[in-house]
């Protein structure tokens, strides 16, 4: 029997295993660009909010009806309702404090969902909040990775004493 027909079936299979490598790492490296894209968003979205850009951070959420937002002071539903709570409650940047993440990590559900989860501390001149979050990205042909839901649960919160006023009487 001739060696041509098990080396043709070797090279099929071994022709096989190096697409399927191939595309494993090709998807890897789009995993990747999917981290850092939704890293960097992340990143916008604190430093839009430390600008006092309520706009520029409002801008990484899905702008439609189905935007949710849970937390533990109850729910927000609606980009319109999320606008209308944020800029009542935060309508200056001295008010909007300052917010910054840590320990973020993201995981690729599909091609087009992933989940990003990580820690917070948000500060303001009499308290600072601690926290954890998770958001539920999905990518739009018309605009790229957007936040459809935000879930945020505070884990501390530290009350800043305020000096006396001059002329106070200490009693």
């Amino acid at each position: 029997m001739s060696p041509a027909p098990a080396l043709k079936r070797f090279s099929h299979a071994l022709f096989s295993l190096v697409m399927m490598l191939t595309s494993s790492v090709a998807a890897n490296a789009s995993d990747e660009t999917i981290e850092q894209a939704i890293l960097a968003s992340v990143q916008g979205f604190a430093d839009a909010w430390n600008r006092g850009d309520m706009d520029g951070y409002l801008n990484h959420y899905r702008q439609d009806g189905a935007l949710s937002i849970y937390m533990s002071a109850g729910q927000l539903i609606g980009a319109e309702e999320i606008r209308r709570v944020y800029q009542a409650s935060y309508p200056t940047p001295e008010k909007m404090g300052n917010f910054s993440t840590a320990d973020v990590t993201v995981r690729l559900v599909s091609p087009e969902l992933a989940l990003a989860r990580g820690n917070f501390e948000h500060r303001f001149t009499d308290k600072t909040v601690r926290g954890n979050f998770s958001l539920v990205w999905q990518k739009f042909a018309d605009q790229g990775w957007k936040i459809i839901h935000e879930h945020t649960a505070r884990k501390q919160v530290l009350m800043v004493e305020v000096p006396a006023q001059n002329g106070a009487a200490d009693s």
